[in-house]
């Protein structure tokens, strides 16, 4: 696991997701800080103050300066011109997942994900493990980030994970139960296109393990002979 011990990281996006990346990094030894493109909320300017963070309201070039790596809070669009800049630097980036599931403190990580109802299905999975007696732990993009996971240990984790959360994880997510719920066209001004939001619902969950890595081909197969079909109809 990676030492962040004094290393400069700057989270883009103030919101849930980076505020829970900012004190994350922060608690890990790292020097952090936040640029957002629009007005910090009070309560995320509280969060930070409390935990030394530094933070500004628009992005400048004050934000990629002898930088070590960026954290990407989700919903940052892949054409933003912060992103293109540290590109053009070669900065590190690294999305949310990557960062955070490392650290999260359970040995039984559920994720959920699909076009329609995965909140649903993530609530009522945290609610049926809780009411089983297990200390679960649910959210994700449902509205807790997923790093607040990583400050006290649970026996279960349930995240409901979107697809530009799952676009930038690069890295293989190891997860004991991967859900997805459906797939309709959905966000395809930021994926680009029907395939790209295919692949990142289905490609990232499927590298759990080997069998279930063929169900998720399987899964995909299945998809593209259905395009197929339509193309020649």
């Amino acid at each position: 696991m990676p030492n962040y011990k004094d290393k400069r990281l700057v989270v883009i996006g103030a919101g849930v997701s980076g505020q829970g990346l900012a004190v994350l990094a922060s608690q890990l030894g790292a020097k952090v800080f936040v640029t957002e493109q629009n007005k910090i909320s009070d309560e995320a300017k509280k969060i930070f103050d409390s935990n030394n963070i530094d933070y500004e309201e628009g992005h400048s070039l004050k934000a990629l300066e002898n930088v070590d790596e960026i954290l990407i809070s989700s919903g940052i669009p892949p054409k933003s011109q912060i992103l293109h800049d540290a590109q053009e630097r070669g900065i590190k980036l690294t999305g949310e997942l990557d960062f955070v599931l490392p650290h999260i403190k359970t040995q039984k990580l559920l994720c959920v994900t699909g076009s329609n109802g995965k909140s649903t299905v993530t609530s009522l999975i945290g609610h049926i493990l809780n009411r089983a007696g297990l200390k679960t732990g649910t959210g994700g993009n449902l509205g807790t980030a997923s790093a607040i996971f990583t400050r006290e240990n649970f026996d279960s984790v349930v995240l409901e994970l979107s697809s530009f959360q799952l676009a930038r994880a690069l890295n293989n997510m190891h997860s004991q139960v991967a859900i997805i719920t459906n797939l309709a066209p959905d966000h395809i001004d930021w994926h680009g296109n029907y395939n790209n939001y295919v692949e990142a619902k289905s490609s990232r969950l499927g590298n759990n393990s080997r069998q279930r890595r063929r169900n998720f081909e399987s899964f995909r197969g299945n998809y593209y002979s259905q395009l197929a079909r339509k193309a020649k109809s």
